[in-house]
Protein backbone atom coordinates (compact mmCIF):
# COMPACT_ATOMS: atom_id res chain seq x y z
CA UNK A 1 0.00 0.00 0.00
CA UNK A 2 1.32 3.41 -0.98
CA UNK A 3 1.23 5.79 1.76
CA UNK A 4 2.09 9.02 2.41
CA UNK A 5 4.97 9.81 3.75
CA UNK A 6 5.07 11.04 7.74
CA UNK A 7 4.12 9.76 10.53
CA UNK A 8 0.96 11.67 10.79
CA UNK A 9 -0.29 10.96 7.67
CA UNK A 10 -2.09 7.47 8.64
CA UNK A 11 -3.90 5.45 11.41
CA UNK A 12 -4.48 1.71 11.89
CA UNK A 13 -8.04 0.29 13.56
CA UNK A 14 -6.51 -1.61 16.49
CA UNK A 15 -9.23 -4.24 16.20
CA UNK A 16 -9.14 -4.66 12.72
CA UNK A 17 -6.09 -3.85 11.24
CA UNK A 18 -7.94 -1.77 8.76
CA UNK A 19 -5.45 1.01 7.47
CA UNK A 20 -7.04 4.80 6.36
CA UNK A 21 -4.15 7.08 4.49
CA UNK A 22 -3.91 10.03 2.73
CA UNK A 23 -2.55 9.61 -0.81
CA UNK A 24 -1.23 12.90 -3.32
CA UNK A 25 -2.83 13.14 -6.41
CA UNK A 26 -0.96 15.22 -8.17
CA UNK A 27 3.19 17.12 -7.71
CA UNK A 28 0.30 20.38 -5.98
CA UNK A 29 0.91 20.06 -1.82
CA UNK A 30 -2.38 20.64 -1.14
CA UNK A 31 -4.04 17.74 -3.93
CA UNK A 32 -4.76 14.84 -1.70
CA UNK A 33 -7.32 11.90 -1.06
CA UNK A 34 -7.85 9.96 2.04
CA UNK A 35 -8.11 6.30 1.20
CA UNK A 36 -8.93 3.09 3.18
CA UNK A 37 -7.17 -0.64 3.30
CA UNK A 38 -7.99 -3.94 4.74
CA UNK A 39 -5.72 -7.06 4.49
CA UNK A 40 -5.88 -8.99 1.36
CA UNK A 41 -8.64 -6.20 -0.31
CA UNK A 42 -7.60 -3.75 -2.70
CA UNK A 43 -7.36 0.01 -1.05
CA UNK A 44 -10.27 1.67 -1.96
CA UNK A 45 -10.48 5.87 -1.96
CA UNK A 46 -13.32 7.38 -0.46
CA UNK A 47 -12.34 11.16 -1.20
CA UNK A 48 -10.98 13.07 -3.51
CA UNK A 49 -9.47 16.59 -4.22
CA UNK A 50 -12.86 18.46 -5.36
CA UNK A 51 -15.03 16.75 -2.94
CA UNK A 52 -15.72 19.60 -0.94
CA UNK A 53 -17.71 21.55 -3.61
CA UNK A 54 -15.41 24.78 -3.92
CA UNK A 55 -12.28 25.26 -5.90
CA UNK A 56 -10.31 26.68 -3.09
CA UNK A 57 -7.11 24.72 -1.74
CA UNK A 58 -7.30 22.44 1.04
CA UNK A 59 -5.47 19.59 2.36
CA UNK A 60 -6.21 16.73 4.61
CA UNK A 61 -4.13 15.41 7.01
CA UNK A 62 -3.98 13.64 10.46
CA UNK A 63 -6.83 11.03 9.83
CA UNK A 64 -7.65 9.21 12.70
CA UNK A 65 -9.81 6.12 12.18
CA UNK A 66 -11.48 4.15 15.29
CA UNK A 67 -10.60 1.15 16.74
CA UNK A 68 -13.41 -0.69 15.20
CA UNK A 69 -12.34 0.31 11.79
CA UNK A 70 -15.67 1.95 11.38
CA UNK A 71 -15.28 5.72 11.40
CA UNK A 72 -12.93 8.43 10.30
CA UNK A 73 -12.42 11.74 11.69
CA UNK A 74 -9.84 13.88 10.03
CA UNK A 75 -8.43 17.92 9.99
CA UNK A 76 -9.23 19.67 6.63
CA UNK A 77 -6.77 23.49 5.97
CA UNK A 78 -8.80 25.25 3.99
CA UNK A 79 -6.90 28.32 2.55
CA UNK A 80 -9.89 30.56 1.34
CA UNK A 81 -9.28 33.99 -0.73
CA UNK A 82 -11.42 37.17 0.53
CA UNK A 83 -11.76 40.86 -1.32
CA UNK A 84 -8.23 41.80 -0.61
CA UNK A 85 -7.04 38.55 -2.86
CA UNK A 86 -4.73 37.07 0.19
CA UNK A 87 -5.49 33.68 1.75
CA UNK A 88 -6.58 32.98 5.35
CA UNK A 89 -6.30 29.62 6.90
CA UNK A 90 -9.02 27.44 8.72
CA UNK A 91 -9.01 24.80 10.22
CA UNK A 92 -12.04 22.05 9.73
CA UNK A 93 -12.55 18.98 11.88
CA UNK A 94 -14.73 16.72 9.71
CA UNK A 95 -16.14 12.76 10.02
CA UNK A 96 -16.88 10.16 7.33
CA UNK A 97 -17.82 6.26 7.38
CA UNK A 98 -15.07 4.13 6.40
CA UNK A 99 -16.75 3.54 2.95
CA UNK A 100 -16.61 7.08 2.46
CA UNK A 101 -20.69 7.53 2.94
CA UNK A 102 -21.69 10.00 5.94
CA UNK A 103 -19.11 12.98 5.46
CA UNK A 104 -19.39 15.89 7.44
CA UNK A 105 -17.97 18.63 8.81
CA UNK A 106 -17.72 18.38 13.06
CA UNK A 107 -16.63 21.92 14.04
CA UNK A 108 -14.21 24.68 12.78
CA UNK A 109 -11.62 26.68 14.62
CA UNK A 110 -7.97 29.16 13.91
CA UNK A 111 -6.39 26.88 15.89
CA UNK A 112 -4.45 25.70 13.27
CA UNK A 113 -2.42 22.80 15.17
CA UNK A 114 -5.61 21.64 17.03
CA UNK A 115 -5.39 17.75 15.09
CA UNK A 116 -7.00 14.70 15.76
CA UNK A 117 -4.73 12.20 17.67
CA UNK A 118 -7.13 9.72 19.22
CA UNK A 119 -11.14 8.49 19.32
CA UNK A 120 -12.33 7.83 22.65
CA UNK A 121 -13.27 4.10 23.66
CA UNK A 122 -16.91 4.49 22.74
CA UNK A 123 -16.55 7.05 20.19
CA UNK A 124 -18.44 9.64 20.96
CA UNK A 125 -15.43 11.78 21.22
CA UNK A 126 -12.33 12.61 19.44
CA UNK A 127 -9.18 14.17 21.29
CA UNK A 128 -6.95 16.69 19.57
CA UNK A 129 -3.91 17.95 20.63
CA UNK A 130 -2.30 21.06 20.59
CA UNK A 131 1.57 22.38 21.04
CA UNK A 132 0.76 25.75 20.43
CA UNK A 133 1.28 29.30 22.84
CA UNK A 134 -0.37 31.72 21.07
CA UNK A 135 -0.40 35.37 22.00
CA UNK A 136 0.77 34.80 25.31
CA UNK A 137 -2.37 32.74 26.56
CA UNK A 138 -1.87 28.72 26.56
CA UNK A 139 -3.51 26.67 24.42
CA UNK A 140 -1.17 23.68 24.35
CA UNK A 141 -2.40 20.81 25.76
CA UNK A 142 -5.05 17.91 24.64
CA UNK A 143 -8.91 18.36 23.74
CA UNK A 144 -11.85 16.89 23.09
CA UNK A 145 -14.40 16.68 20.65
CA UNK A 146 -18.00 16.17 20.72
CA UNK A 147 -18.52 14.42 17.14
CA UNK A 148 -22.25 15.11 18.14
CA UNK A 149 -22.46 18.28 19.29
CA UNK A 150 -19.50 19.99 17.78
CA UNK A 151 -17.91 21.42 20.98
CA UNK A 152 -14.49 21.32 21.68
CA UNK A 153 -13.52 21.54 25.26
CA UNK A 154 -9.80 21.53 26.98
CA UNK A 155 -9.20 17.98 29.01
CA UNK A 156 -8.84 19.36 32.99
CA UNK A 157 -6.56 17.48 35.44
CA UNK A 158 -3.72 17.33 33.23
CA UNK A 159 0.25 19.28 34.15
CA UNK A 160 0.11 22.64 32.31
CA UNK A 161 2.79 21.83 29.76
CA UNK A 162 3.62 21.00 26.01
CA UNK A 163 2.35 17.27 25.23
CA UNK A 164 4.96 15.87 22.31
CA UNK A 165 4.96 12.84 21.22
CA UNK A 166 1.19 12.21 22.93
CA UNK A 167 0.03 8.45 22.76
CA UNK A 168 -2.77 6.63 24.38
CA UNK A 169 -3.52 3.60 26.51
CA UNK A 170 -5.81 0.78 24.72
CA UNK A 171 -8.56 1.78 26.76
CA UNK A 172 -7.83 5.43 26.52
CA UNK A 173 -7.82 6.90 29.91
CA UNK A 174 -4.10 7.39 30.11
CA UNK A 175 -1.67 9.34 28.19
CA UNK A 176 1.86 9.09 27.47
CA UNK A 177 3.66 11.97 26.44
CA UNK A 178 7.28 13.63 26.15
CA UNK A 179 8.62 17.36 27.75
CA UNK A 180 11.66 18.92 27.05
CA UNK A 181 13.62 21.11 29.38
CA UNK A 182 14.97 24.22 27.19
CA UNK A 183 18.31 24.94 29.03
CA UNK A 184 22.10 25.09 27.40
CA UNK A 185 23.31 21.34 26.55
CA UNK A 186 25.71 19.27 24.97
CA UNK A 187 23.97 16.17 23.70
CA UNK A 188 22.61 15.41 20.71
CA UNK A 189 18.84 16.53 21.69
CA UNK A 190 17.72 18.60 24.76
CA UNK A 191 17.23 17.03 27.93
CA UNK A 192 13.73 15.46 28.22
CA UNK A 193 11.09 13.77 30.18
CA UNK A 194 9.01 10.50 29.37
CA UNK A 195 5.54 10.88 31.35
CA UNK A 196 1.90 9.12 31.84
CA UNK A 197 -1.07 10.42 33.01
CA UNK A 198 -4.51 9.38 33.62
CA UNK A 199 -6.66 11.83 31.92
CA UNK A 200 -9.70 11.38 34.58
CA UNK A 201 -7.63 11.71 38.21
CA UNK A 202 -4.87 13.53 36.72
CA UNK A 203 -2.36 11.38 38.50
CA UNK A 204 0.86 11.63 36.50
CA UNK A 205 3.97 9.09 36.85
CA UNK A 206 8.04 10.36 35.76
CA UNK A 207 8.79 7.15 33.32
CA UNK A 208 12.33 7.90 32.28
CA UNK A 209 14.50 10.97 32.10
CA UNK A 210 16.80 11.80 29.38
CA UNK A 211 20.12 13.48 30.64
Amino acid sequence: VPLFPGGYEYDVAVYTGRIVYIKAEASENYNVSLWVADVGVQPKKILSFGDFGDEDPYSIINPRISDDGTKIVYALFKFESNASSSKSVILQLWLVNADGTGNKLVAETDQLDLLPIAWSYDKTKVYLGSTSELSGASTSGLYSLDTNKGKIEKVENLPEVILWDLSFSPDKTKIAYVTFTYKKYSGPVAPYTIHITDIITGETIEVLKGE
